[in-house]
């Protein structure tokens, strides 16, 4: 399945160092091979009724990406501390 990046993705994860640049390849890349890799910890984001549902995953224990699930795709919406979390 394919990964779309929203503009607001791209905007924040060039903010991010070089390394969790790779911290954050390596999740994304972990996720579109077996999204119940444990190191993830991909689950629902509680409290918000959007469809498809707002899903995260954990690239470190600091840093969080937002996403949902199209049946043709993966949308990264965003991407940084647990901050993006009360507005995925």
């Amino acid at each position: 399945m394919r990964v779309e990046l929203s503009p607001r993705f791209k905007r924040e994860y060039k903010k991010l160092s070089s390394e969790n640049h790779k911290r954050t390849k390596k999740a994304i890349e972990l996720f579109v091979k077996d999204r119940n890799h444990p190191s993830i910890r991909f689950k629902k984001i509680q409290g918000f009724d959007e469809k498809p549902d707002i899903m995260e995953i954990s690239v470190t224990m600091d840093i969080r990406i937002s996403l949902q699930i199209y049946p043709d795709h993966y949308y990264f919406r965003h991407i940084g501390s647990h901050k993006i979390l009360k507005k995925p």
